[in-house]
């Protein structure tokens, strides 16, 4: 399976799974390291819309994004 189809598997089983999927630090590590490659958010600047609890917007700036904002509704 190629990373395009990875990508669009997990965000259908996100998407399925919705508000009540709230990852610990471990499994969001896992998670988004399955999503993006360290080169494809180094020194980028990243909006996060839809947040949530901002845990991504965390790992994005951990990663070394240049920038990383989160921002929801909630």
């Amino acid at each position: 399976m190629d990373l395009k189809s990875v990508r669009t598997e997990i965000a259908k089983l996100f998407d399925l799974i919705g508000d009540e999927f709230v990852p610990d630090a471990v499994s969001m590590e896992q998670f988004m390291g399955a999503l993006f490659e360290k080169s494809e958010i180094r020194d980028k600047v990243i909006l996060d819309a839809g947040c949530g609890t901002g845990i991504a917007t965390v790992y994005f700036g951990k990663k070394q994004a240049k920038q990383s904002l989160g921002i929801d509704i909630s």
